[in-house]
């Protein structure tokens, strides 16, 4: 089975566009936390210009917190990371996804025969879900975390 992304067009308002550009609107998942509360994310010009709640989603219905509201600064954000790095001798160098994999897998390792399995532990959010697949590799030996999980207001 094939799954494509769908999008779809919002009516907007002057007021909200800045100008008759459309904004291009597309379904997400917000990754703060463990909720998974539904966003439609809006792009014009190739970057992301308003977050909303998705309306009738069993989730969030709608609402979102203020960290979901704060999306648009994010991916602006002045020293924010756009490719694979890897800090060396004090500075950060451009590197492949395995590459990057690898040196984190190895630091952890290298973690955990220094300090004990205890030494080391993994949080993910809604959109980072892959505490199983990292938790079921026994030469990590990933110690489990709790985490409240808490969500706006219905």
């Amino acid at each position: 089975m094939e799954i494509k992304e769908v999008a779809h067009q919002k009516p907007e308002t002057p007021a909200s566009t800045g100008n008759r550009e459309p904004i291009h609107w597309t379904k997400s998942t917000c990754p703060y936390c463990g909720i998974g509360c539904a966003l439609e994310v809006g792009v014009k010009n190739g970057k992301v210009v308003k977050v909303h709640g998705m309306k009738g989603h069993p989730i969030n219905n709608g609402k979102i917190c203020h960290l979901a509201e704060t999306f648009p600064h994010v991916f602006d954000a002045s020293g924010r990371l756009t490719r694979h790095m890897i800090r060396y001798d004090g500075g950060l160098v451009p590197v492949t996804l395995k590459e990057a994999i690898m040196h984190i897998a190895t630091e952890l390792r290298r973690i955990i025969e220094s300090h004990g399995p205890n030494a080391v532990a993994f949080h993910g959010g809604a959109a980072n879900p892959v505490y199983d697949d990292f938790s079921k590799q026994p030469e990590l030996n990933f110690s489990a975390v709790s985490v409240s999980k808490t969500a706006p207001d219905r």
